[in-house]
């Protein structure tokens, strides 16, 4: 009897650290880091759990004081991910979330996407266009709420910021580009991947940026170019001349004539613990 349940107790920690695994590491590549919490999302509406009802249409919303937590709690585990160096740019510039996201300051982020520093952008951005980032924690109320079938209005006049490429591709094109050349800016993000991380831990987007401004026709800078083409306002498209754009084309996206095409296909491989730990699993049971 207690070996069973010595067994059993050993399969739940071990399950428990493969879902932990799965959440943070795999997305993060990165040990610590700080998955956030709730606040603001408390006592929120059964719209959120349950979205197809009749009454879920205007003028219910996701409460702002929940966006901000989530799109806060995603950009604390993941920082370097495209929608969180739009999220840091507008925090800088004055339209920060908690304050005053459509405040004057957001013009400096893009002159021709007035909702570029809605919080609820960016958590729409991150759970819906970055491939491979829908599980992570932050997305879990956006994941039930915007379902096929939702009434919510927000879920279907949100787009997210579609100009942007994809988390995995900016991280590709960067890190292939500092490996061949040692550019300026690369110090930022190598150490990371020297120690074997899956993810560059700098801001990448505007490493990117920087990397393409001043070379804009490397292969590598084919996302760049469709970004800037898509919205030549952004910040870290002002070096974008437009030049190279018809040239410079990235391996992995996946064009596709919009703005979206900077976005690339999806799979992110599953760290070595997590393989390890499934492992384990098997054998546990079978002892």
């Amino acid at each position: 009897m207690m070996q069973q349940l010595t067994r059993a107790l050993l399969i739940a920690l071990l399950s428990a650290a493969v879902l932990a695994q799965h959440d943070g590491m795999m997305h993060g590549g990165m040990a610590g880091m700080s998955m956030g919490n709730d606040t603001g999302c408390a006592n929120l509406d059964i719209c959120v759990t349950e979205p197809s009802r009749a009454n879920c249409t205007l003028p219910f919303k996701l409460p702002h004081a929940c966006s901000v937590s989530d799109a806060t709690r995603l950009c604390n585990a993941m920082h370097f991910m495209t929608a969180c160096s739009v999220a840091k740019a507008c925090n800088t510039s004055g339209a920060d979330w908690a304050k005053n996201a459509l405040g004057p300051g957001r013009v400096n982020v893009s002159r021709s996407n007035a909702d570029i520093c809605r919080p609820f952008q960016h958590i729409v951005t991150v759970c819906r266009l970055d491939d491979g980032m829908s599980k992570m924690a932050g997305c879990a109320h956006y994941n039930t709420m915007c379902v096929n079938g939702s009434k919510v209005d927000m879920c279907s006049n949100v787009t997210g910021i579609t100009a942007l490429p994809t988390t995995k591709e900016v991280n590709t094109q960067v890190r292939s580009i500092c490996e061949a050349k040692g550019a300026p800016g690369c110090e930022e993000c190598m150490a990371s991947w020297r120690a074997g991380k899956t993810w560059g831990d700098c801001d990448l987007l505007s490493v990117y940026s920087r990397l393409c401004s001043s070379s804009p026709d490397m292969k590598q800078c084919g996302a760049w170019n469709t970004m800037c083409q898509a919205d030549p306002t952004l910040w870290v498209c002002r070096n974008y001349t437009g030049a190279a754009a018809a040239t410079a084309t990235s391996g992995p996206s996946a064009g596709n004539g919009t703005a979206v095409s900077a976005r690339s296909a999806a799979g992110t491989a599953l760290p070595a613990m997590f393989g390890f730990l499934m492992t384990l699993i098997a054998f546990v049971a079978f002892v």
